[in-house]
């Protein structure tokens, strides 16, 4: 098994305007890198925040992605604003990694999973990490017991970048001031129950913290703060990068799917009180939580939330009496 390394390049981040045509090498990272961070410390995410938001007025949801009853892993903005939609738990295993366009909600695929790895099971994490504008994910493997870090660029090439000991079900970049981990993904890992950093740049894989109760997602808030959801101890966490655990939002049931707005007030939470999956709404202000909305019913819990700058809510779930998997969407109340 070959690992290829990440190669550090200029990229130009469409969603900003801004490319650094004129740095070299030489001077990489520039003194106001990212563009528009006057001291350089910028968080990985922002500019999803600032610039990707959907034009939903213009699109028919539920949008179909792939035929399959089930969805269970990740959704993730890439670095066009496009929908990164992986998962399946179902023979015929999921065969590809899929884009969901922002403008025409059209579906194109992005990998083949096949052509990677024919014991591929399910794609259970997804991010977009700005600095490198490359999408990573997690293949789950059927036959093996560890798991394959892989990115992709801006061409659509997939480079193998690590095997896992860890089994890991989600990921997010590390803002640049969550302590000596900024720029590196943070992945929650089921086998063992644990928090880890990983270093793609360097391929080292360290240990945050260690949870007794099971970590299903972990995103970061648009001011640093990193959120976990514990889906047996039915709460949110918060998680410092000395790997400090503090309970956020307690009396949740079996919470998998969590995500924040861009500007930080509200948290999304997809878990399944009365035995039923439903996506609520929980005031950072005051942790008051309101029952959220969904044009379908949903008969599982979906792992994948989004929110996108006008506080549309997008979510990964089966439809149509669980013959296709595909992407909601719900404006927050």
């Amino acid at each position: 098994m070959t690992t290829t390394h990440l190669t550090m390049g200029i990229v130009c981040l469409l969603g900003l305007g801004k490319c650094p045509w004129d740095w070299s090498p030489d001077d990489w990272p520039p003194e106001d890198w990212p563009p528009g961070d006057s001291d350089g410390a910028g968080d990985p995410d922002l500019e999803i925040a600032e610039a990707c938001t959907w034009d939903t007025n213009n699109l028919s949801f539920p949008i179909q992605v792939w035929t399959g009853a089930a969805a269970y892993g990740e959704i993730a903005f890439d670095g066009n604003c496009d929908l990164i939609v992986g998962g399946g738990e179902e023979l015929p295993y999921v065969d590809a990694l899929y884009r969901v366009d922002s403008d025409d909600g059209s579906v194109s695929v992005v990998v083949e999973i096949e052509q990677l790895d024919p014991a591929s099971l399910y794609i259970p994490a997804i991010t977009h990490r700005a600095i490198d504008n490359r999408i990573y994910f997690v293949d789950g493997l059927a036959d093996v017991p560890y798991d394959l870090l892989y990115a992709v660029d801006d061409q659509n090439v997939v480079h193998e970048i690590l095997e896992l000991e860890e089994r890991v079900h989600s990921l997010t970049v590390a803002p640049d001031d969550f302590g000596p981990y900024g720029g590196q993904l943070v992945a929650a890992s089921y086998s063992p129950l644990q928090l880890i950093t990983i270093d793609v740049d360097n391929l080292v894989v360290t240990p945050l913290v260690e949870l007794d109760l099971q970590p299903t997602v972990v995103t970061f808030g648009p001011d640093g703060t990193l959120y976990v959801a514990e889906h047996a101890a039915d709460r949110i966490s918060t998680v410092t990068a000395d790997g400090v655990i503090t309970p956020l939002v307690t009396d949740l049931t079996d919470p998998r799917g969590l995500a924040l707005s861009p500007d930080g007030t509200k948290m999304f939470v997809a878990h399944r009180p009365g035995g039923v999956g439903r996506i609520d709404q929980i005031s950072l202000a005051d942790l008051t939580l309101t029952p959220g909305m969904a044009p379908v019913e949903m008969g599982g819990t979906p792992i994948g939330v989004v929110v996108d700058g006008a506080d549309h809510v997008l979510y990964n779930m089966p439809f149509d009496d669980y013959s296709y998997s595909g992407i909601g969407m719900f404006d927050a109340p």
